[in-house]
């Protein structure tokens, strides 16, 4: 593999599909030395282009070689278009960790994984039973899935109804080849205002549309109906009991459910020795890519991760 300082365009594959990635290596980049790795998992619709590639970027100046990649159907990778499936992602998570785990320039005993929002649920679950990542940081973590959906259409049965009937619905169609959409972002300000839409869904606007700091021409305004169930079924409070990896969390007091983010860094098994937490006093998007947020974060996560690369 020929590859330079900086940014590279690399893939894998994951279940049979090309995953397409943004392998970034340090400035003082050596071929012929192994160097410590952090895998970046994107929040929900998101790609590598984005905030995942910003934080990615980032660590490779402190002397990481790190991995920003595109889940299947999102981006530049193949696959059924924008199915936000937690099983898949951490699927092709634990696929990236593969290619990452090969390359001649990487150190397979210091390997780390790192996610953004619902990416930070990811890398978590992914990393409690994966025995070659050393340590896991969650950044600005979207982990409330489990009980937003249920609050926002009537409580849990009903909601495992609607998900169930609808599950059937759309498997139906995906036999014939057709796929359901309905936007992740709401477009405009009537969208927003449904009583039916997520608030951090509402947020994700100042981030991701046309315009917005996150805007890019990979990025599609559009989440597919399929694997809606998995979607609803996922959480991350399952994994807490038996966590016990080095972990790192940062979110902000303006950002969605503090309270529960503390709870979970609580619950967490890991030992306390090797927890750290940074509260900013921000929004969940503004850590994203504010300088002001993310500039401290990636120190904190330099400096967090190194004690575990001896």
């Amino acid at each position: 593999m020929n590859v330079v300082a900086g940014c590279n365009a690399v893939s894998f594959t994951s279940a049979g599909a090309r995953l397409s990635a943004h392998l970034y290596l340090p400035p003082a980049f050596e071929p012929g030395t192994r160097h410590p790795a952090i895998v970046f998992v994107r929040p929900a619709t998101g790609v590598k282009e984005q905030t995942a590639g910003l934080y990615a970027e980032r660590l490779a100046r402190s002397g990481f070689v790190t991995l920003a990649f595109d889940p299947r159907g999102f981006g530049e990778s193949e696959g059924r278009r924008s199915v936000e499936d937690p099983v898949r992602i951490i699927e092709d998570l634990r696929h990236a960790i593969d290619f990452v785990e090969r390359l001649p320039f990487v150190d397979p005993g210091r390997l780390f994984t790192a996610g953004v929002c619902m990416g930070g649920g990811y890398a978590a679950v992914e990393a409690a039973d994966d025995a070659r990542i050393k340590a896991v940081a969650s950044i600005t973590p979207y982990l409330t899935m489990h009980e937003d959906y249920p609050a926002m259409f009537g409580g849990p049965r009903i909601t495992l109804a609607l998900a169930t009937v609808t599950d059937l619905f759309v498997r139906a169609l995906g036999a014939v080849g057709i796929d359901l959409y309905s936007f992740a972002v709401p477009p405009n300000l009537l969208f927003a205002r449904l009583p039916c839409t997520l608030p951090i869904a509402r947020g994700m606007r100042d981030y991701y549309l046309d315009g917005q700091p996150g805007y890019r021409p990979t990025w599609r305004n559009r989440i597919n109906w399929a694997c809606q169930l998995n979607l609803i079924r996922y959480n991350p409070f399952d994994l807490t009991s038996r966590f016990t990896k080095p972990f790192y969390m940062a979110y902000g007091t303006k950002g969605y459910s503090p309270a529960m983010l503390q709870r979970f860094f609580d619950e967490v098994g890991t030992p306390p020795a090797d927890k750290q937490l940074r509260v900013v006093d921000g929004s969940h998007f503004e850590i994203y890519w504010q300088p002001r947020f993310a500039e401290p974060i990636a120190e904190d996560l330099a400096a967090f991760f190194g004690r575990y690369v001896a």
